[in-house]
């Protein structure tokens, strides 16, 4: 009942997310180019390495995804997902679910100590009914603290699905402004949002959509309370792997992790 009423009214929600925000505090820098990194979180709320993993270890992870068995695999559309991944692959648990960088940027970012939700390695493919690409339409993950980290195994053009991200929109400033400026937003607590919406979002922000494409082996890191989605495929396919991150102080033991991934 109470957290019904905190989620009707602007005010009090707002008040809540502060109040947990003020339990975080940024942990002392980190070490370059990992401090680089950071700050550029901080900033946009995504930053961009490139060149984080090699041509040969893109393919090996591609051919260990395509080699897992069906059953694992979960279908939404054109987006063929596999939570988990790193329990049934060798080669994604090494090089992705066990990376000690993200570890390190994600902890300082966050002010607190991670809880990895899932390792999740995906596929998504042309179907023109799609509007968007993975991830669906419009969304934040979610208000608590989380970033997540992916990996573009094969290259990603325009015509490819890329990730789509409205820099600054993570902030709890900008989500204020969001939240009592957006008109006709039903319910205040809604991650999702329609074209209309953005459009306005942009507005209220003084941003413009940023569209991330890039050369495979690129590594993209992103504060998911910001707002982003993925284009729509047009053309070939798109092979990604993904690290969804939450702070400990904010994760319930009962998260559905299909859910928080959103589709």
């Amino acid at each position: 009942m109470i957290k019904k009423i905190i989620k009707s009214n602007k005010s009090l929600f707002f008040m809540a997310l502060k109040f947990k925000e003020n339990k975080l505090k940024p942990r002392e820098k980190i070490e370059e180019p990992l401090n680089n990194y950071l700050q550029t979180l901080y900033k946009d709320g995504v930053v961009v390495i490139p060149d984080f993993f090699t041509e040969e270890e893109c393919k090996n992870m591609i051919d260990a995804y395509e080699s897992i068995d069906k059953k694992y695999v979960k279908y939404y559309e054109n987006d063929k997902r596999i939570f988990g991944i790193e329990k049934i692959s060798p080669i994604h648990k090494r090089l992705f679910h066990d990376n000690n960088d993200f570890k390190k940027i994600g902890e300082a970012y966050l002010g607190d100590d991670l809880v990895l939700q899932t390792t999740m390695a995906a596929k998504i493919t042309t179907d023109n009914n799609q509007k968007f690409g993975s991830g669906g339409s419009w969304h934040r993950d979610s208000f608590s603290r989380q970033f997540k980290a992916i990996a573009y195994l094969s290259d990603v053009e325009m015509s490819n699905g890329p990730f789509m991200y409205i820099k600054g929109s993570h902030t709890l400033k900008n989500i204020k402004k969001v939240l009592f400026k957006l008109r006709n937003h039903k319910p205040i607590s809604s991650f999702r949002y329609n074209d209309d919406e953005i459009k306005e979002c942009c507005k209220i922000l003084d941003s413009e959509i940023s569209y991330f494409t890039a050369p495979k082996g690129t590594l993209i890191l992103a504060d998911i309370r910001g707002l982003h989605t993925g284009m729509s495929i047009e053309e070939g396919h798109r092979y990604a792997v993904f690290n969804y991150y939450i702070a400990k102080s904010f994760h319930q033991t009962n998260n559905n992790i299909e859910k928080l991934a959103n589709y």
